[in-house]
């Protein structure tokens, strides 16, 4: 994913219910809601701890 949508993570923070991020995109990228939806997807699918966790990086 990295290659195909090139990003810098600067922090994350995993709480129980949610998922906060800073993330450093390209100049020429400002698509954030492609991004957040695919990390989302990847976090849920391999964290044991995620079920039922319709929040996680649900913020505008």
């Amino acid at each position: 994913m990295q290659k195909q949508y090139p990003f810098e993570t600067v922090a994350v923070c995993v709480l129980p219910n949610h998922i906060h991020a800073i993330w450093t995109l390209p100049p020429d990228d400002a698509d954030y809601s492609l991004l957040r939806r695919l990390i989302k997807t990847k976090f849920s699918a391999y964290s044991p701890h995620t079920k039922n966790l319709g929040a996680v990086l649900d913020y505008p």
